[in-house]
Parts: structure tokens; C-alpha cells; sequence
């Protein structure tokens, strides 16, 4: 009888320390998320692993230009636009692209590093996984793939291109007419072909970031922290 008593005291205890760990990793995600948008969380640590990814690929949405400072509210608006557009992409039907994009981007990223070594121990310390740098860890699998990201920069890269690029082609010699002046003053050692390649650029900027107003405006989005408000 003592036994069983003890048996099932132990098993309580346990259940009731699995119970706390649990409500202690609920707690700390609570703790971490800083948005939701539509049906998508962005938490601190996504903030964090974005601004170190910007920094090494100088790759924006919300900027033509990389900012001077990474500052964290810029980071949470990019990962904010780049949510945006990569499920409207989907939805358009951009779910499928090639796959050797995807390596080249991702690519990219790996040589930004000094050596394998170094991008390794980046991927575990963020608890990413990548096929070309497998893990040793038993948690390995369980890691995040960090393709999935630059999936998400291709897809969006692809359906920007249909959507912004026609409109950019039609609009770009109206913009020359009405900005000639302008762009001579600005870039006054610029070619005539030069100039249209720039006036091309100035009209995607400005069309991708109405377009990212756009379905931010039409999407839930909730900003649970001040500071990036």
C-alpha cells in the first residue's frame, strides 16, 4: 500500500513539473511575441534573426537603400511587408519556384560568413537548420530550415516582378517627361539610358511601398509593444 502511494505521489509530481515547465514555455513564447497579423505571429526573436540577416544581405523591401542604422522598428515593419506580400503572393498562385533560386539567395547568405565553420555555429546558436550544414544536435531536426526564408524572398521577388514590372514598363516614359529636369539635376552625369534605368527603379519603389500600404491597411495587424508602434 505504501508502494503504491508513493508510486503515485511521484507520478503526480512529475506530472506536476511537466505541467510548470510547460506553463513556463507558454509564459516565455507569450512574453516574446510583439505582433500578430492576420494568422501570423512575429515575436522578439524573429526581430533579432532579421536584423541580422539584413545586415548581411543588404536585402530590402521597405528600403531601395539599406538604412544607416538597423534600428528595430524598421526590422519588424520589413518582416511586417515581406508577411504581407509573401501570403498575397501565395494567393495569387506564386506557391511554386525554382529551386535553384532559392539556393542562390539563400547562398547569399552563407558566404557572408568567414567560413562553414562560423555560418554552423550561427545556424545552431539560432536553432536553424540547413541541409549543406547539417546539425549534430539530436534537436537538429526539430530546428527551423532556414530556407523557408529565402523561399519567401523569391516568391516575393516573383510575383513583384509581374505585378510592379508591367506597370513600371508603361509608366516609365510619362515619368521621364514630367521628371526630366529633375533627374538631369540630380544625376547629371547620367545617359539618357541611364536616367530611364533610374526613373524605372524610383517608380518600382514607390509603387511597392503603396502596394505594402495597401495590404497593410486591409490586414488585422496587432502591435502588442509600444516601441514598435
Amino acid at each position: 500500500m505504501r508502494q503504491a502511494l508513493m508510486t503515485a505521489s511521484v507520478a503526480l509530481v512529475l506530472l506536476m513539473m511537466a505541467a510548470g515547465a510547460q506553463a513556463a514555455e507558454k509564459t516565455e513564447l507569450l512574453d516574446s511575441i510583439i505582433a500578430t497579423i492576420d494568422n501570423d505571429i512575429i515575436t522578439l526573436e524573429q526581430v533579432e534573426l532579421e536584423a541580422d540577416i539584413l545586415q548581411r544581405t543588404k536585402y530590402w523591401l521597405t528600403f531601395a537603400t539599406p538604412p544607416d542604422k538597423l534600428d528595430p522598428k524598421l526590422v519588424f515593419n520589413e518582416i511586417v511587408a515581406r508577411t504581407l506580400l509573401y501570403n498575397q503572393a501565395r494567393k495569387m498562385g506564386f506557391a511554386d519556384v525554382p529551386e535553384d533560386q532559392v539556393e542562390k539567395a539563400l547562398n547569399g547568405l552563407r558566404l557572408t560568413f568567414a567560413s562553414p565553420e562560423d555560418y554552423h555555429l550561427w545556424l545552431e546558436k539560432n536553432e536553424l537548420r540547413d541541409p549543406a550544414s547539417p546539425s549534430k544536435n539530436i534537436s537538429g531536426k526539430y530546428y527551423t530550415p532556414i530556407k523557408k526564408r529565402f523561399l519567401q524572398q523569391v516568391t516575393i521577388h516573383q510575383y513583384l516582378n509581374k505585378k510592379i514590372g508591367i506597370q513600371v514598363k508603361l509608366g516609365v516614359h510619362t515619368y521621364l517627361q514630367e521628371h526630366e529636369a529633375e533627374l538631369k539635376n540630380e544625376y547629371p552625369a547620367a545617359t539618357p539610358g541611364e536616367l530611364e534605368k533610374i526613373a524605372e527603379q524610383k517608380i518600382y519603389n514607390d509603387k511597392l511601398l503603396a502596394h505594402i500600404q495597401e495590404l497593410r491597411d486591409g490586414s488585422h495587424l496587432i502591435i502588442l509593444r509600444d516601441r514598435f508602434k
